[in-house]
């Protein structure tokens, strides 16, 4: 059993606290003039919604798909007019029906699937789901800030505008590709502790899952106004297509 398991149904209580709407709104603007009609979009790893509520806002038709139950009724809570169709599921062995123009995997979702074939079967399920054209949208920490820090490491967050704080001890282990987190919410007289791993992975590596898959990368950048990845990023976001057949 991995340290991610039942994560979501650790955290779904203080999660939108942990992972506030920033730049939430440049990723509605660019998806938006992408598909200025409206697109078909299906959001792996959905959560409370972050980023799924404000796109149906925008006049697109979202799926959101968790294995969190009590995240996706964050989510519900959140969305009275159900805008975002749910589904309670894993979306590692999802089968779709090649109707999406957009597969979206956001905020190190991706990276939190510790298992290769996870990640292989991932990326399956996002081709299935995808028309031919369709891109898939992979949002990931750039791991080589990582690579800068010490192995063991403290910080310290402020959670939203009370006396909530995020205190974090995070291991990194570069040969292994791992980053381990052991992360504690205090305030409300209360202190919740919980763990969370992820795996990462170097861009030209997950350039490979994908091929293996059979998209073809689109673009990669730092941010959702299009700067390409430098050493400054501390993230990026990777566009793969999957290809249009001609017969």
């Amino acid at each position: 059993m991995d340290a991610n398991f039942n994560y979501g149904d650790t955290v779904y209580g203080f999660y939108d606290l942990l992972y506030p709407p920033i730049g939430v709104s440049e990723v509605v603007d660019d998806i938006t003039a992408r598909y200025p009609e409206g697109a078909r979009i299906v959001d792996f790893g959905v959560g409370t919604g972050r980023t799924a509520i404000p796109l149906a806002l925008a006049g697109h038709d979202v799926l959101g798909i968790d294995i969190s139950e009590s995240m996706l009724e964050v989510l519900r809570d959140k969305d009275p007019s159900t805008l975002v169709r749910t589904e309670c599921k894993s979306f590692v062995d999802g089968e779709g029906d090649a109707s999406y123009d957009l597969c979206m995997i956001m905020n190190n979702t991706f990276f939190m699937l510790l298992d290769s074939l996870d990640r292989i079967n991932a990326l399956r399920s996002a081709y299935s789901y995808l028309k031919p054209g369709g891109h898939l949208i992979l949002e990931a920490y750039a791991p080589h800030r990582y690579l800068f820090k010490e192995d063991n490491y403290f910080s310290s967050t402020p959670l939203g505008e009370g006396d909530m704080i995020l205190i974090d001890q995070i291991k990194v282990d570069p040969v292994e590709q791992t980053l381990l987190a052991f992360r504690s919410v205090v305030g409300r007289g209360k202190v919740a502790t919980f763990v969370e791993q992820s795996r990462f992975s170097f861009p030209r590596d997950l350039d490979d899952i994908a091929a293996n898959v059979g998209f073809d990368l689109f673009s990669r950048s730092k941010n959702w106004i299009g700067d390409p990845v430098d050493l400054s990023a501390d993230m990026y976001i990777a566009d793969y297509v999957k290809p249009v057949s001609y017969t």
